[in-house]
């Protein structure tokens, strides 16, 4: 049986530092096959099409080197990792497209981040490992509490998403007698990414948390949720801190 490291949103630099502790901990202490990154690694402000409502105390290269450093750590903890890209990197094609098209075919998130040693798979594409589809979203305007259902009746097979922030699994069942499931890790980033909604908002709905997959020689896939509490989480009994 291979695991696999699943991670939702990390909105690097905005990033919950805490909680990646928690996750390079646990991840340092497993035996890994290789681990995926759902997307939204980069928060990309600096580059967002939003209306700014004030002055941004980011600029494009302190989030690419809080980006670069993430990815150092996630590198020490394991080897080999793909990147399922999500919405907020689908910001840098769009700015240049806007901006400096003479460019597009020459700067991407890939080159300019680091991620050359990453297997990437482009924004709205899946990876498929045994029988579980992984991707940032099937649709980046499926948002609220409804949307993990709403993915899995869509997939009509077990599929994991990031891009809700939400810690959710929701298991269906056919007349066929196959059974299959839906699932979020929820997020990684920290209440600066969210600075759009109330912390109410944030507290009420969003919680942080990563997942681990343990995946069978037939392809049968075995979900372990791991929600990340006040800095701490419990992985097979043991408590793993920040």
């Amino acid at each position: 049986m291979k695991t696999y490291a699943v991670l939702p949103d990390l909105h690097a630099p905005l990033h919950d530092k805490r909680a990646l502790g928690v996750v390079c901990n646990v991840l340092a202490n497993t035996k890994l096959a290789g681990g995926v990154q759902l997307g939204d690694f980069a928060d990309l402000e600096s580059v967002s099409s939003h209306k700014k409502k004030k002055p941004s105390e980011r600029t494009l290269k302190a989030e690419v080197d809080g980006v670069i450093r993430v990815r150092k750590d996630l590198e020490s903890v394991c080897k080999n990792w793909t990147i399922t890209l999500g919405n907020h990197e689908d910001r840098i094609p769009s700015f240049i497209m806007d901006h400096a098209p003479e460019l597009f075919e020459f700067v991407d998130f890939r080159s300019l981040c680091g991620f050359q040693n990453w297997d990437v798979i482009p924004f709205k594409k899946h990876l498929q490992i045994g029988k579980v589809l992984l991707m940032h979203t099937i649709n980046p305007k499926l948002v609220g509490i409804n949307a993990v259902r709403t993915t899995g009746n869509k997939a009509g097979k077990s599929i994991i998403t990031g891009h809700v922030h939400r810690l959710q699994t929701e298991y269906f069942g056919k007349v066929t007698g196959k059974h299959y499931f839906t699932h979020c890790p929820g997020w990684l980033g920290s209440e600066k990414a969210a600075s759009y909604l109330s912390q109410i908002d944030v507290w009420s709905q969003w919680q942080t948390g990563f997942s681990l997959i343990h995946v069978e020689s037939s392809g049968y896939v075995h979900l372990h949720p791991i929600p990340v509490v006040d800095g701490r989480c419990v992985v097979n009994g043991k408590v793993y801190r920040g």
